[in-house]
């Protein structure tokens, strides 16, 4: 595929200094909340869901080192976001890189079935009632276990230790905790699926197999979902975009979107919409993953 390619505008890093600003808010608010006002449970627990929702996106910028200009910084806020998203930085940036390169293929940590997958009913169950095994089995798990090839197990268990220490001491020094956190985990599992899993890459598969696919070929197995609340999920709402400049801030994107619209629209089909993307849950299981063709 030829791609005219325009070049990202420079990134605007105090828009990450404001994101950060607000989600350090929510993360004290949390810790606060649950240490003063054990009482209002449910409140504690979707804001914990948010705060976890938005530590995902977080690590995924610092994952790109994009967050920042700062190798270091980028790497500390990865680990603070990892820990609070249940996610061990280092090996989610190595394994998501291996996604961008081999992104449609079967060396795509993530896993992306490349044959039909057979019907199940237990899973159609779990689609249909919004359990968002798509994202614990496609997501979640894959980079939590990924080994990278340069890792020893005890610097992989080093990694497990950083995720789950922090909420270790939280569970003993907060009433509660232990259970609040797990509810707010499924919580945000179900905002995490059903906001990004779907949307970037569930359906879409490659015309043909080939061993690999260059990053504008990629974009066949993306999805953007154009929207004015980038900031909510910086680069993951602009998914063909972020394959195609997986280095770009995220606050480029929207621009490179229209400019790519403007020369390249064949890129694009009909205006996908949220909507479009959560009726997929509207099929069974296999037919989510594996549709009759791509759309």
């Amino acid at each position: 595929m030829s791609i005219e390619k325009p070049k990202p505008s420079a990134p605007k890093y105090h828009h990450s200094s404001f994101w950060l600003m607000g989600w350090l808010v929510l993360l004290a608010g949390g810790l606060m909340g649950m240490l003063f006002l054990p009482n209002l449970y449910v409140i504690w627990c979707v804001l914990w869901s948010v705060v976890m929702l938005g530590a995902s996106v977080g690590l995924h910028e610092c994952g790109h080192g994009t967050f920042y200009s700062s190798k270091k910084l980028n790497e500390i806020l990865g680990v603070i976001f990892g820990s609070c998203s249940f996610q061990p930085f280092g090996s989610y940036r190595y394994a998501h890189f291996q996604h961008h390169q081999w992104q449609g293929t079967e060396k795509d940590p993530t896993p992306t079935p490349l044959t039909p997958p057979k019907p199940n009913i237990f899973f159609d169950w779990c689609v249909k009632c919004y359990i968002p095994i798509l994202y614990w089995g496609g997501v979640w798990w894959a980079y939590f276990a990924y080994k990278p090839p340069h890792y020893s197990f005890f610097k992989k268990g080093v990694e497990w230790v950083v995720v789950l220490l922090p909420h270790a001491l939280l569970g003993w020094a907060v009433p509660n905790y232990t259970g609040l956190c797990f509810v707010s985990f499924l919580l945000y599992s179900v905002l995490y699926e059903n906001l990004f899993t779907i949307s970037h890459h569930m359906g879409l598969r490659p015309q043909m197999k080939q061993p690999k696919y260059s990053y504008a070929e990629q974009m066949d197995c993306a999805r953007t979902i154009p929207t004015s609340k980038g900031w909510v999920g910086l680069n993951f709402f602009y998914h063909k975009e972020h394959h195609l400049y997986p280095q770009a801030h995220w606050t480029a994107l929207p621009l490179l979107h229209q400019q790519l619209k403007e020369h390249n629209s064949l890129l694009y089909g009909e205006k996908e919409t949220f909507q479009r993307a959560l009726g997929r849950r509207q099929g069974r299981f296999h037919q989510v993953l594996w549709p009759k063709k791509n759309n």
